[in-house]
């Protein structure tokens, strides 16, 4: 069995997730989101953590793994650290295997990814500082529409 962790340290929000893998596919064990609001990003980042651990009922001696992205790279107690647009073209090719472009609306960027059918990046386009807010502009959306921001993909 082994115990896997994410942090993505986005400019608005820390978000983590813990996994399980035993001989199949992973077992979503626990998640906290945590909005940053002008604190110390990395201390919340291992609260959140430390707060999705004791959902899961584990500690951080049981994770075997853990993997940051954003700018988590900076958290000191991650394993391995990978791009941000890697980990958006892998996660959506691993969740719709037909995927090959991947549209990311963050606090600060947006991003526009091709990939292939293994999730690599095969090109991307990200926009500038003056896109700053968009990703607030769909939080925003969701809030005045009254659903969930998981919902706006389908909208």
């Amino acid at each position: 069995m082994t115990i896997s962790a994410g942090i993505d340290v986005g400019t608005s929000a820390i978000k983590v997730a813990v996994f399980r893998q035993e001989a199949g596919e992973p077992e979503w064990l626990s998640r906290a989101i945590v909005r940053i609001r002008n604190r110390d990003p990395f201390e919340l980042a291992g609260a959140a953590y430390d707060e999705a651990l004791e959902d899961a009922g584990l500690t951080r001696s049981d994770v075997d793994y853990c993997a940051t992205t954003g700018e988590g790279e900076a958290i000191p107690f991650h394993t391995g650290h990978f791009y941000t647009m890697t980990t958006h073209a892998r996660g959506a090719v691993h969740l719709d295997p037909e995927t090959r472009a991947v549209l990311d609306c963050g606090a600060l960027h947006g991003r526009a990814i091709l990939t292939d059918e293994r999730g690599k990046v095969l090109t991307y386009k990200m926009t500038s500082q003056c896109a700053s807010g968009s990703g607030q502009f769909l939080e925003n959306i969701a809030r005045y529409l009254g659903i969930a921001q998981e919902e706006i993909g389908r909208l």
